[in-house]
Parts: structure tokens; C-alpha cells; sequence
């Protein structure tokens, strides 16, 4: 469930000292209040995330929501997005880990991985040293499409030339597995290189063949909370709701009749 935060005011401590017209324009100015508070608590939000993160990505910084409040019902609710858009994972869904502690929820990738018989159950799949991260510090997609695609047909790639012309495979070491027990559980990727020829020799040297580590199997990846956004927006709220009140009820005054 995505974190809400509902920000409200003290209307009866802000309005003991105001005149009979200025408290006819107190609903109205809570309201105002209220939402450009909500709107400085979104913002305090953003930058917890930026501190709490190495890079967040923008989709990450905008997977945060203002539901506003009126003259009838002055709360306004500040909180994460927990509906996807498009094809992406909700914010408030994979965040969830970081602000309340626990086990992360599946990636999207490792449901797929899940899906072909790659991924063990009560297993996660993370990126090893080797892998090269996007900007944001994430697997890149086109890295996943050929991991996954090479999976499921089970070929190899034809990639560099001369020289570098190699074979590239993917195979999955499971746990427990026989044949792979000297290799950490997970995705692994085979090069394989031909034997170098020259004009003289038809066979000068040996074929190779390495492997190197892609994506690791891990039984555990339990968060300790790294994001406090409760805290973030209710100091806003308290730091600013004085000044904010009493810019409002200027406002409100300013379009009484």
C-alpha cells in the first residue's frame, strides 16, 4: 500500500485572535493553506528521496501525488503513486521496502526470468560487478532483452570482428546443481572464441572459451529503512504552516467583497 500523509491545520488556534471578517474567509484560506502545504511536503519528499538514493531516477521523483482539499474538507493528502504508468512498476510498490524495512517485492525482470524457468523460487536475481549499470545504477533493458531472449531460444550471438569475433551465450547455474556447484548460483555468460589461423598454419593456436558472472542468485534482500517521507512532510508542514496560514488569510482578504 502506497504511503499517504494527510495534511490538515489547527483552525481553532489560528483564528482566536481575527476579526468577524477574516473568520468568514477562514475556510477558504485553510484550504489554501492546506494545499500549499501539501505541495511544499511534496517537494520536501523529492528531496529525501535524493538523499536517500544514489541517482533516483525521474520516474522515481515523480511517483509522488498531491490529492488537494477545499472549503468543505481542508486536508489534502500527500503521498506515492501505487498504480503503474504504462509499462513501468509503481513507485509506491518498490519503495515500500525502503520507507517501511522488509523484503523487496519481485522486478519486473525476475518475474520474467521467473516465468521461463530461470529464477528458483525464494531466489533474487542481482546485478554482479561485471554488468554495466545504467546512469540511474539499474540494469539496462537492452541488457535484459538478450539476457532473456538468449534464455528462452537457448543461441548464441555472433559478436565483435577480426580478432574480436567471439560467440556469446547465457546459461543459468542453479543451486544445486551438479555440473555448475564451482559456480555461484545465477546467469552467467559464456564467450567463446575461435582458434586463431594464419596463412601458413590452418590451426595455430586453440580455441577458448571463459565465462563470467551476469546476474547473481540471493535468498535474501531484505531493506532497512532508508526513507522516512512521514517525517520529511510533517516537518515541512510544521516549519511553514504559520507562515503559510497567514499568507492565505492575506489572500483570502484580498478577494472578499
Amino acid at each position: 500500500m502506497a504511503e499517504l500523509i494527510n495534511v490538515t491545520a489547527d483552525i481553532k488556534a489560528a483564528t482566536a485572535h481575527l476579526t468577524r471578517l477574516q473568520k468568514q474567509q477562514i475556510p477558504f484560506a485553510v484550504s489554501v493553506a492546506v494545499n500549499n502545504l501539501a505541495k511544499l511536503g511534496q517537494g520536501a519528499m523529492h528531496t529525501a528521496m535524493q538523499r536517500a538514493f544514489d541517482r533516483p531516477k525521474p520516474y522515481t521523483l515523480g511517483g509522488t501525488f498531491v490529492a488537494r482539499g477545499n472549503k468543505r474538507n481542508p486536508t489534502a493528502t500527500v503521498g506515492l503513486i501505487d498504480k503503474p504508468k504504462g509499462a513501468g512498476r509503481a513507485p509506491g510498490k518498490y519503495l515500500s521496502p525502503q520507507i517501511g524495512g522488509g523484503n523487496r517485492p519481485m522486478a519486473g525482470y525476475e518475474v520474467a526470468l521467473r516465468a521461463i524457468g530461470a529464477l528458483p523460487n525464494g531466489y533474487r536475481a542481482v546485478p554482479s560487478e561485471r554488468l554495466k549499470l545504467d546512469r540511474y545504477g539499474n540494469i539496462q533493458r537492452k541488457d535484459l532483452a538478450e539476457i532473456i531472449g538468449a534464455l528462452k531460444t537457448g543461441l548464441r550471438v555472433a559478436a565483435g570482428r577480426g580478432k574480436r569475433a567471439h560467440l556469446r551465450g547465457y546459461f543459468v547455474a542453479l543451486p544445486g546443481q551438479r555440473n555448475t556447484a564451482h559456480l555461484h548460483p545465477g546467469i552467467w555468460l559464456r564467450v567463446e572464441r575461435a582458434a586463431p589461423t594464419n596463412s601458413k598454419r590452418k590451426n595455430s593456436g586453440k580455441a577458448t572459451s571463459a565465462v563470467q558472472p551476469v546476474l547473481m542468485f540471493v535468498q535474501r534482500t531484505t531493506y532497512k529503512q532508508r526513507l522516512d517521507v512521514r517525517a520529511a512532510v510533517e516537518t515541512s508542514v510544521r516549519q511553514n504552516a504559520r507562515a503559510e496560514m497567514d499568507k492565505a488569510l492575506e489572500y483570502a482578504m484580498s478577494t472578499a467583497r
